[in-house]
């Protein structure tokens, strides 16, 4: 499940490196939270924190 959240969240780096800034917010907003639950505290953090940031931005 980590590992699932991991590669979203770089495909979601490229696809805000495109300019496609709605589409990488959808993409992370698709996970479920059982998915990142298990990751670290702040691994954990820092994914949310970027799932705000997309979804501010787009």
């Amino acid at each position: 499940e980590n590992e699932r959240a991991r590669l979203t969240k770089k495909l979601a780096d490229i696809y805000e490196g495109q300019g496609k800034t709605k589409e990488a917010a959808e993409i992370l907003q698709e996970l479920q939270v059982e998915t990142y639950g298990t990751m670290d505290r702040r691994e954990k953090l820092e994914f949310l924190l970027e799932q705000m940031r997309l979804c501010l931005a787009k």
